[in-house]
């Protein structure tokens, strides 16, 4: 057996050592983007002026827009047949389902609930979805990453440390070495 290069495995052992602190760099740096990301979204949040998030209210306006060009029928019940350019969507307002699939998806108020809605005499935006609320978005943001100390200063506690697990002895008939000779 060949004996390693002295010089070799030192310059190995250094690299290794040196790799392992870019990785610790690395990882201290996306901690700290982590955390300012998070202060920002905060910040952003507290800055609403409406009660839901901008994203969701922009989307809820264009749907608004395209609801204009809908019509309604009635079919009775809580159901209304919403015709929009030659489509036609069934809409169930007590079930909160309809054919299009997109306010089940996304929980905001497409065009043809709006208009069945508007024609039910109800405010659409009271059936947008609670987690697209300021509210919601706080809570998620209110915990914060508190900032940890290098691993220096990290203490093992002996009842913490990792332990081999048992070996079993495997199920099944044990395995036979076959000795492949070359001929």
């Amino acid at each position: 057996m060949r004996q390693p290069n002295n010089k070799s495995f030192v310059r190995g052992l250094k690299q290794a050592n040196i790799m392992q602190k870019c990785r610790h760099y690395s990882l201290m740096n996306e901690n700290a983007k982590v955390i300012t990301r998070l202060k920002d979204l905060e910040h952003e949040a507290k800055n609403w002026t409406e009660d839901f998030s901008s994203y969701a209210l922009d989307l809820y306006n264009d749907f608004r827009i395209i609801a204009q060009g809908c019509q309604v029928k009635s079919n009775g019940d809580l159901g209304y047949e919403v015709v929009e350019s030659g489509d036609k969507h069934v809409v169930d307002l007590l079930r909160k389902k309809y054919t299009c699939r997109t306010w089940d998806m996304t929980e905001i108020p497409s065009p043809h609930t709006i208009k069945s809605l508007l024609h039910d005499k109800q405010e659409p935006l009271n059936e947008m979805h609670w987690w697209y609320s300021k509210e919601a978005y706080m809570l998620v943001y209110m915990h914060k990453i508190q900032p940890v100390r290098g691993e220096k200063f990290w203490k093992v506690d002996p009842s913490h440390a990792m332990e081999l697990p048992e070996i079993h002895k495997m199920v099944g008939r044990p395995k036979v070495k076959k000795n492949k000779e070359k001929e």
